[in-house]
């Protein structure tokens, strides 16, 4: 079974997420700030990170800084956020991301691009 990362201080929508990926046989593991995902991310190995924007503690630009510049084979990384996502595009933390989508969430896209994620990460592992 495939693992995700889901990284968001609103429970719902992690729930919402894992009832969503669970229906693929997915299974999702969860932080609610980016300090607690780099703890998990040392003792669980994941496809896939789903990281928010404005959490406390550590938030998605400082979770996605310390992820990519301490992981030589990192994961790839759908980043959301309530913030105009063409201006968060600009920001250089968020240059290695693999999308970036808007809250609230279009479940449909968020789908289909987990699904081609995770088959380009198998097809490559097969190679």
């Amino acid at each position: 079974m495939l693992n995700v990362l889901v990284i968001d201080d609103k429970k719902p929508i992690i729930d919402m997420i894992e009832r969503l990926l669970s229906a693929h046989h997915i299974n999702v593991i969860s932080a609610n700030n980016g300090l607690a995902a780099t703890e998990l991310l040392h003792h669980h190995s994941v496809e896939l990170i789903i990281c928010d924007h404005l959490m406390p503690i550590m938030n998605g630009l400082k979770f996605v800084e310390n992820y990519f510049s301490h992981n030589p084979s990192p994961k790839p990384v759908i980043f959301m956020t309530t913030q105009d996502i063409k201006a968060v595009g600009q920001l250089p933390e968020l240059k290695l991301v693999t999308d970036i989508f808007a809250k609230p969430l279009d479940l449909e896209h968020l789908e289909m691009r987990v699904k081609e994620i995770l088959s380009l990460n198998t097809a490559v592992k097969v190679l």
